[in-house]
Order: structure tokens, then sequence, then C-alpha cells
């Protein structure tokens, strides 16, 4: 309790009043007494500790970026048309990766390449805002989608987890590694789409005349069914991020887990049910697709990196000691 505490108090101070009813609220499961109290001054050691080894990882630069204009490169988006997301995120300190490009993506497909007009195509055609070939499950999964991947997927270890019921010591590994995997994914999503810097389906369908490709034509008027994230498309980062967190999450509990989970951004009453974690990871994926914000192999090969990512992570990091038995 007070690890967590005293690493949430330093890092979101205005929050002081909701962590504060938090602690109390946790700490009034344990009783009075030595125990109690050498426990927090353990805890409150470790936080100092952990703030201050991560206190020059750089996550506190945002960076900047100087726009392209030639076909292929990422340009502002509508509505904002605003300035790019930390595009210094890729030079962060990972927790498990040797460095940011450790798992550099491929890089997406020539502008004159049959891939890329499939790729185009495809988008195209089931992301545009009022697409009559997107289903409506696939509008649903769409939205279901768009929720940040961390909150997601921690909503799906906690519901794993109480259905398991795992223990203390299980949970703080569990959570450990999910985060740490999540986390560090962002570090190569991030150094991948700033090295390639690649044009958002936004900017590529109304300016296809310009790629030099016969099978792909331009449409002014295409909209995607959601604004546009404000950062190159290639790859996915919810591709990479959430197909790591699935690899650990199967590294876990096992191949056959099945559960069922929403979204904050879910139509009102919708859950969705899986067998598996790496379903779920493949559905987020197509999402991506479905509300027009990347193309097929930005997804394929997002998923790629998530799957090494995760497995690194899981294989390497926070292995059980034999012999050792928590109390």
């Amino acid at each position: 309790v007070q690890a967590t505490y005293g690493v949430l108090i330093r890092l979101l101070p205005g929050q002081a009043a909701l962590l504060d009813a938090a602690r109390t609220a946790s700490l009034y499961q344990i009783a009075d007494g030595p125990a109690r109290e050498e426990g927090l001054a353990v805890g409150e050691a470790v936080a100092g500790r952990i703030v201050a080894l991560r206190s020059t990882d750089g996550s506190d630069v945002d960076g900047t970026y100087v726009f392209g204009s030639g076909p292929g490169e990422y340009q502002r988006t509508p509505p904002t048309f605003g300035n790019p997301n930390i595009p210094a995120f890729r030079f962060v300190k990972p927790f498990v990766l040797r460095r940011g490009d450790q798992f550099r993506a491929e890089g997406p497909p020539s502008l004159g390449s049959d891939e890329w007009a499939a790729d185009f195509n495809e988008t195209k055609r089931l992301g545009r805002v009022d697409s009559t070939e997107r289903t409506a499950e696939q509008t649903v999964i769409a939205l279901c989608g768009a929720e940040p991947a961390l909150p997601m997927w921690n909503r799906v270890a906690r519901s794993v987890s109480a259905q398991r019921q795992t223990g203390l010591v299980d949970n703080a590994r569990l959570f450990a590694l999910l985060n740490l995997a999540m986390v560090d994914a962002n570090i190569p999503v991030w150094d991948s789409k700033y090295t390639y810097r690649f044009w958002r389906p936004v900017t590529a369908i109304p300016l296809a005349d310009t790629d030099g490709n016969d099978a792909t034509e331009a449409d002014p008027a295409w909209t995607p069914l959601r604004p546009t994230p404000l950062h190159p498309e290639y790859p996915s980062a919810h591709a990479v991020v959430s197909t790591a967190a699935a690899k650990v999450l199967t590294s876990f509990f096992g191949r056959h887990t099945a559960f069922s989970t929403s979204t904050s951004t879910c139509p009102a009453g919708v859950v969705r049910s899986y067998d598996s974690f790496l379903p779920m990871a493949d559905e987020i994926g197509e999402s991506r697709i479905y509300i027009g914000f990347h193309f097929r192999s930005s997804v394929r090969n997002g998923a790629h990196m998530g799957r090494k990512i995760g497995h690194r992570t899981f294989h390497r990091f926070l292995q059980p000691l034999e012999h050792c038995t928590a109390q």
C-alpha cells in the first residue's frame, strides 16, 4: 500500500485527496502494530528508490518535430492540426528493453507497391466515417477499441485475476510484468513512428493522386470514423501494446482463458467476450482499420513487435525464485 501511495503521490500530487482516501481505506484492513509500521517504512523506502531511479529517464521531455510535405510523409491532421505527441518519447530509458530501437519495425510498404494499394483501399473502404461497407459489428469493434490500451488491459487483468483468485504476491508480479511490457512497448513504437514518419489515412486518402500508384484513387472528402491521433501512422501503437499485454497475460494465465470485458468507449451495454487474450489483441488491431486510423501493414507489423516485447518481458524479468515462500 505505501509503496503504491508513495510513487503516486510524488507523480500526481494534485490527486492527493483521492490518494489519501484510498490509502486510508486499504490500511484500515491491516491491524495496528510493529508489522504494519515496518511495512509502511519499507514501502516508503521502495517508493523513494523507484522514483529516484526513474527521475532522469527522459519521460518528461516532449521534444520537437519538423513536418514534411511530400507523398508518404506525416502531416498535420484535422480537426485540430496540432503538434505531434511527445516525439522525444522514443529516447526514454526502457525498463526491460536494452534500448528504444531494439525492436524497430521493418517499415511501411513503398507507395508504388501492391501491398500499399491493398492497405490503402481497405482502410479507405472500412474506415470512413460514413462507410457503407463497414458492418455494424465492425463499427462496435472500432468504438470499443478506441480506449487507451493501458486502462483497457489492466481492467482485463483485474477481472481475470479476481476470477482466478490469485494472491497478493502473484498479483504484484502480474501487474508489474503487464505494465512493464506496455510502457516499454510504447518506446519502440515511438521510435518506429518518428523514424518512418508515415502519413495517416486522413492525409493519404485525400492526397492519393500524389503517391504514384495507379491502384489508389484520391477522395478529398474522406474522413475517419473518429478524429485521428496526433502522431505518425506506422506502426499501430494499439497493436504493439495490446499484443505485448496479451503475450504477458497468456504466459501468466495460460492459452485457454475465457473472459468478458467492456471499455469506456464501447457503446452503452456492449460487452465483448473472448476465449483467450490474443484474439482480443487481434481485434484491437482490426479496430484501428475500422476506425480509420491505420493501414493493415501497420497493424500486422505492430503486432509482431508486440509479441517480441511481451515474450522478452515475461521470460526474462521478475522470475520467481525457487524455494522462496512469500508470507
